[in-house]
């Protein structure tokens, strides 16, 4: 039955806005509780910072400049970037960016704004249509918006917006199933398809089949033409929505399949969850969570006590109970098995986060729980039953090894406290008084502990080393700008405190950010020993040759210490964004197969002048100096690291002997020589971990002289000692002894500057003027005397890059192996010009006005039935 009263309606709105009130207070309560402040830098806020406040700050930027949102040269170097904004940009809570500069507070509003609006939604959907009671719908819709899935996803905050779009669109659904317009649950699909891509299609999969159980449950047979009515309004609805959404949605899904983006898919073993591991999720008090593989499914303890007795509530019907038992097992099999795991992501992407549709999970309990404690009717024998919960909840934080967990003997006791405590205050206390005013309390207790757990896994850094910083970080940029020449397009590379400057403060930038990018490009980064994956914010590992090539002008590097210094470097051999190249730049093997990074950008070199160059030479063989550490170097190049001491930092260092040349660069190599996926991603690590393994070197210009080689394989200049007559490299394993790690390959080489220097100068010989430019256009003027026919551009190669030689259209080629734009030129070309244009961008309004058109003929034909009622 319906609430159809208006003042119960209006008591039950003014109860939600007090709940969210009461989650955003509560959110911040645990930062202050943490002693976290807005003027701190914490690891919370790592790809939030890192990655999705850049992007946010660029779209803004972009929309109210008047250009184009479809590429951008502030990220990579250069990209499209239809989906990366569809994956981070269109929230609704984004807006509180456009009044608030100080980009950490800015994330904290739009947590503390996203856990409320979780509990706000969940009120309302448990408390209308759960039937729930109010005091209950308060401890469950808090419990719900404080879950560890939000906790997980505030390290990435875009993805916190599936905690509440959830019940959001649960709330639109069960409105319209009750009698509801087509016209708002149209809009409410196609809010949730724009605001976030992939909770998008997560929270349209799940709706859809909550959509079929309800038909399963409403229409037995006897009518069934209701049934089929009622599937065309959803449809019809649904459509609306979709070709709406497309406005946006459109040219991301064709960059989407434009390229081979699930080549980045998680595989199966890495996926694979311990039942021990996944049962302890669901309790209270684990820490930082992100990086884990098993699920986030605690959603407060009230939630496990009364979900197992929704399938023992005689109440409720066998079908309903039935379909939401089938609904937890497919989610919980999915955890396993491949094709329905695939199923929840649409086959794209289907990568950690700890299972990034474990949300459903929780939201299905809540409902469970939500749709049964109003007949709650039990014995204090009875309760006794609950109890029993505990000793499982100790054997199975005994048997998980999970090290988010950590101390598993407070974690178990506090546990057992919550159990004891809410089992007597659900089950046992008869005063209805006392247990209301204690049941919100303790809820409160519980959520905001369960996120100071959380936050207590985030290292505060102090106010001091925070603003000094940031403040030279800020002085480096000031000296950067000088060096932003889009003239000649002259890029800049910051790193340390502050990364993904381009996004941010909207320069042309070397930063590789590539969502779901470019796998050839990917491919070949890699093999020139660049950091790059499609999450890398800053290029820790670029040669001067590099430098050279990507046209970066300034590099620097802010250090995140007490002193705030920062360290910069002008490239006096800059290239523009374009010069002419020999006809062996095209040729599609021009990249070799090896892993050498050096004999890579040798090769680069020598397809781009169509002779042999050997700007880097390999150095001599090493030798090793370890300290409870062992180095065994195979015949094959490959090494393998040992350390000799449980948890104690092991180190070695790697002498080799010195050229006399003043650079000189090392690269341990973890590439796969599996062809089917790009090298420089795949460990192999013989115990099946992967290894805290670093690389120390002081003298390192590009970055802050360390290297988590664990993580991702980099280059690293060398320290050089005696007059550069030695170079030596350090080594740092932190692992436990006998955690055996394996290297493909060690390699060293010396930079010769003569060579480099003369390689400069024909290059540049051959740079093309560049007249006019925007993001996703420009115009170069080719140099008059040279017989080279090709033209180079060092953006990443794109099919949808459009070509006019003086005016006439022609075609971009691929040039050193599909990674990068070329063009062929016939003698008398006095112009390049280059236009870009996302694919799908000339369907997307076509798609949204045929939405649009839609959805006003519903809503007109909606108007005149309520017209024709009140006739009546």
């Amino acid at each position: 039955m319906l609430i159809t009263d208006k003042k119960v309606m209006k008591k039950i709105y003014a109860s939600a806005f007090m709940i969210f009130a009461a989650a955003v207070l509560m959110f911040i309560a645990a930062l202050y509780i943490m002693r976290l402040f807005p003027g701190q830098d914490w690891a919370l806020f790592n790809d939030s910072t890192e990655q999705v406040l850049p992007v946010i700050r660029m779209f803004t930027r972009k929309i109210f400049s008047g250009e184009d949102l479809t590429y951008s040269d502030e990220i990579g170097l250069g990209m499209n970037t239809t989906l990366i904004y569809a994956f981070y940009a269109y929230s609704p809570v984004n807006l509180i960016t456009l009044f608030v500069s100080s980009d950490r507070i800015a994330l904290i509003l739009m947590m503390a704004v996203k856990t409320g609006l979780s509990a706000f939604f969940m009120y309302l959907f448990i408390r209308i249509y759960c039937h729930t009671d109010d005091i209950y719908a308060v401890v469950l819709s808090l419990c719900y918006a404080f879950s560890g899935y939000q906790a997980m996803m505030l390290q990435n905050i875009c993805l916190a917006d599936t905690v509440w779009l959830l019940p959001f669109m649960a709330l639109i659904l069960a409105y319209f199933l009750t009698g509801g317009r087509m016209t708002v649950l149209s809009a409410a699909y196609a809010l949730v398809f724009i605001t976030h891509f992939y909770s998008g299609f997560l929270i349209g999969i799940f709706t859809f089949l909550c959509f079929i159980g309800w038909l399963i449950l409403k229409y037995d047979g006897e009518n069934r033409k209701m049934g089929i009515k009622m599937i065309l309004k959803y449809f019809v609805s649904v459509a609306s929505a979709i070709l709406i959404s497309m406005i946006v949605l459109f040219p991301a899904i064709s960059r989407l399949l434009s390229d081979t983006a699930g080549q980045w898919n998680a595989s199966v073993a890495e996926r694979m969850v311990n039942p021990g591991d996944l049962i302890a999720s669901f309790f209270w008090g684990r820490k930082s969570i992100f990086y884990e593989e098993v699920p986030a499914l605690y959603c407060g303890i009230p939630v496990l006590l009364l979900t197992p007795l929704y399938f023992l509530n005689r109440k409720i019907g066998k079908r309903e109970k039935a379909l939401t038992g089938v609904a937890l097992l497919m989610l919980f099999l999915s955890i396993y098995i491949d094709p329905l795991y695939l199923f929840f992501h649409v086959f794209n992407r289907p990568d950690g986060y700890t299972v990034r549709f474990s949300i459903l999970i929780s939201f299905v309990c809540v409902f469970a729980a939500a749709r049964t404690v109003n007949t709650l009717i039990l014995s204090k024998k009875a309760a006794f039953l609950f109890l029993l919960i505990i000793p499982f909840e100790i054997i199975c934080v005994v048997l998980s090894d999970v090290s988010s967990f950590g101390g598993k003997a407070v974690f178990a006791a506090g546990n057992a406290i919550l159990i004891i405590t809410w089992t007597v205050f659900l089950f046992v206390l008869k005063n209805k008084n006392v247990r209301n005013i204690c049941l919100p309390l303790l809820a409160i207790i519980e959520c905001i502990s369960a996120f100071c757990i959380v936050f207590s896994d985030c290292g505060a850094v102090e106010d001091a080393t925070y603003t000094n910083a940031w403040k030279a970080a800020d002085e480096m940029y000031a000296e950067a700008e000088k060096y932003v020449d889009k003239g000649n397009f002259h890029r800049i590379m910051l790193s340390g405190v502050m990364q993904n400057q381009g996004a941010r403060y909207g320069y042309p930038a070397q930063t590789f950010f590539l969502s779901g990018g470019n796998s050839a490009y990917q491919s070949v980064m890699f093999k020139m020993g660049i950091n790059m994956t499609p999450f890398s914010i800053g290029n820790e590992g670029s040669t001067d040759v590099t430098d050279m090539l990507y046209s970066v002008a300034f590099r620097g590097n802010s250090d995140q210490g007490v002193e705030g210094i920062h360290q910069e470097e002008i490239n006096d051999r800059v290239l523009p964004l374009a010069f002419m190249a020999d006809d062996s730049v095209l040729d599609p093997d021009a990249v070799p197969e090896h892993t050498d990074p050096f004999e890579v950008q040798n090769a680069f070199l020598t397809s781009l002048l169509g002779r042999k160059v050997s700007v880097f030479r390999k150095m001599q063989p090493i030798s090793v100096a370890p300290s409870d550490l062992t180095v065994v170097a195979n015949e094959d190049g490959s090494i393998i690291i040992t350390p000799q001491k449980d948890d104690t930092p092991c180190g070695a260092i790697f002498y080799v002997a010195g050229t006399g040349e003043e650079h000189n660069y090392v690269y341990f190599s973890k590439s796969s020589k599996d062809t089917s996926s790009p090298g420089g991603i795949n460990a192999t690590s013989i115990s099946g971990e992967v290894s805290d393994v670093e690389l120390y070197s002081d003298n390192d210009r590009k970055g802050d002289g360390t290297r988590n080689i664990a993580l991702s394989s980099a280059v690293i200049e060398t320290e050089s000692w005696d007059d550069h007559q030695t170079e030596q490299i350090r080594l740092i394993d932190r692992d436990s002894a006998g955690k055996e790690f394996r290297y493909t390959g060690v390699y060293f080489a010396s930079e010769d500057e003569e060579v480099l220097d003369s390689v400069y100068r024909e290059l540049n010989e051959g740079s093309a003027q560049v007249t006019e430019y925007s993001d996703a256009s420009f115009k170069a003027v080719p140099p008059s005397d040279t017989d080279k026919k090709i033209m180079f551009f060092s953006i990443p190669y794109d099919p949808s890059w459009k070509v006019y030689l003086d005016g006439a259209e022609s075609m971009v080629l691929p040039a050193f192996g599909n990674a990068f734009c070329a063009v062929r030129l016939n003698e008398s070309v006095s112009e390049v010009k280059m236009v870009y244009t996302a694919p799908g961008s000339d369907m997307a309004p076509v798609c949204a006005a045929a939405g649009l058109f839609i959805w006003l003929m519903l809503f007109m034909s909606e108007c005149r039935k309520k017209k024709a009622c009140k006739q009546i």
